[in-house]
């Protein structure tokens, strides 16, 4: 279903006007029709400055002292990358002096307008965000006012240029579909082993419960595979079932008189050693047929209930295993099933004999499970140990990672395993879903500014299946486009115009 909307976005992207190849470092024109009056092309500057929570893109004409100038503010909420809701305040200054501040109008969702007049020379704007659930403060350097409109223009030329890499995709645009964006940063990456693996109950995590009488067993519930079930909970009840030599109820009356018949004996005894008519050897006697019984008839009256015996689990957990049907005869002993807490697992890799002498510098692993690789991490997880032998029933080398069950994982998945092993190194890494793959070859799509991005062709290095080093084609500290890397590429590939809707 994502795939076909991702394929829908971009028939729509194409159909669309599509997007024009722009400079990185100039917006939309707003309202000049392009040209000064002086017949020449009006420039469009802009700023771009992420924060943990948000992306400010301050659109503007070149700024001189003794005219107005508007200030158009697109801002975004990182999180879901939608629109800012809420109030945008500002203050500028220039020359470290304040020259300005004020509450900016909210024109649409997230697109935001303030008018000043300003003095000469450089200063910032500092933006102030505020939405009810979360406050956040932009600081927008490099503002520079000029004396005169030509000396404006003559600057803004100097610092354009033409970039045939760049693709303009409107904020508009992304935010109307699965848009995200990260740094590309500095790291430590180690090589890593790739193998296949499971996800095993861990040694201690499972208890088998098993019958404590002989008859016919009785489920007492609808219990199937995966069922909860909490300590104490009766699980099964054992019945004779008409089998006269299993009769439950007989043998309870049984234990019950010989416990019954041996307390009187050992209480008679004890009264008659006191008034030392018998010896103290005949009353450990009694005292010893005491004991005996009332040991026979706790085991059978422990759990014993209308006529049957019921079986309990002392912890809790699900259903692991099923071993007897109802209506089964069991023996005494025969195990019923097994109940596993799921508190900690094991995740066990299968690796190459190849790998033999990197299995002692195994520093932790990821995995991945149903396309989403996770660290073990996440799991409080750590190395157990690894098999020192292999055979020809197990040619490969169990690795064993511990996992605490965090995120009810389920035992018997088969997972893809990186397992990362030192020593490791610094390197320029960026998330993995940031590829785009094309018969090979890779790509990365780079956001230089709001609204402004480039195509990317890199070159990759070692994968830990969550992160992959970037060897070329990117920097550490530039903007990785994520979610919708894919819909900038199409609209790249369009090559058309898009009408401007800020």
């Amino acid at each position: 279903m994502k795939t076909f909307k991702i394929l829908l976005i971009s028939v729509i992207i194409l159909a669309f006007n599509g997007c024009k190849e722009t400079d990185p470092h100039a917006g939309h024109d707003h309202g000049t029709g392009g040209h000064s009056a002086h017949g020449g092309h009006v420039h469009q500057l802009s700023k771009t400055v992420w924060t943990d929570l948000t992306e400010v893109y301050v659109q503007y004409k070149p700024l001189t002292t003794g005219s107005t100038a508007k200030f158009t503010t697109l801002v975004t909420e990182l999180k879901g990358y939608a629109p800012f809701q809420g109030e945008l305040s500002y203050k500028i200054e220039i020359a470290g002096q304040e020259a300005c501040s004020g509450t900016a109008t909210l024109k649409s969702p997230g697109v935001f307008e303030h008018k000043e007049e300003l003095p000469v020379g450089s200063g910032s704007i500092s933006y102030m965000l505020n939405n009810g659930e979360f406050k956040d403060e932009v600081l927008v350097s490099e503002i520079v006012v000029f004396a005169s409109l030509g000396e404006a223009e003559e600057a803004a030329h100097v610092a354009e240029h033409t970039d045939p890499n760049s693709v303009e995709f409107e904020k508009e645009q992304a935010w109307a579909t699965e848009f995200s964006s990260v740094f590309s940063r500095v790291d430590t990456i180690y090589n890593v082993i790739r193998s296949g693996g499971e996800i095993t109950g861990s040694l201690g995590d499972e208890k088998t419960v098993s019958a404590t009488a002989s008859g016919i067993l009785v489920y007492n519930s609808n219990m199937v595979v995966g069922s909860p079930v909490s300590a104490g909970k009766p699980l099964f009840t054992i019945i004779a079932g008409g089998i006269a030599d299993h009769n439950l109820q007989a043998h309870f009356l049984k234990a019950k008189s010989a416990l019954e018949k041996a307390t009187s004996n050992y209480e008679r005894k004890r009264s008659l050693y006191n008034s030392e008519a018998i010896s103290k050897a005949d009353l450990e006697e009694a005292k010893l047929e005491y004991e005996l019984a009332q040991a026979e008839f706790n085991s059978v009256s422990d759990g014993y209930a209308g006529g049957g015996k019921v079986v309990k689990t002392e912890t809790p957990g699900f259903v692991k295993s099923l071993f007897k049907k109802e209506g089964d005869f069991v023996e005494v002993g025969d195990p019923l099933t097994v109940v596993a807490e799921n508190k900690n697992l094991l995740l066990k890799a299968h690796v190459s004999q190849n790998e033999q002498a990197n299995l002692t510098q195994i520093v932790s692993a990821n995995f991945d499970l149903n396309g989403e690789v996770r660290s073990i991490r996440e799991y409080n997880g750590r190395l157990v140990s690894y098999g020192k032998n292999v055979s020809i029933q197990e040619p490969r080398i169990p690795v064993y990672f511990e996992l605490e069950n965090l995120d009810d994982l389920i035992v018997g998945s088969f997972v893809e395993v990186y397992i990362q092993t030192g020593p490791g190194k610094a390197e320029v890494v960026v998330p993995i879903s940031a590829l785009l793959e094309d018969y090979g070859r890779f790509s990365i799509v780079v956001q230089t500014s709001g609204e402004t991005f480039q195509l990317r062709a890199v070159e990759i290095g070692i994968s830990d299946g969550i992160y992959v080093q970037v060897i070329r084609g990117v920097e550490a500290g530039e903007r990785i486009v994520l979610d919708g890397a894919y819909q900038v590429k199409m609209a790249k590939m369009s090559g058309k115009i898009p009408a401007h809707v800020h």
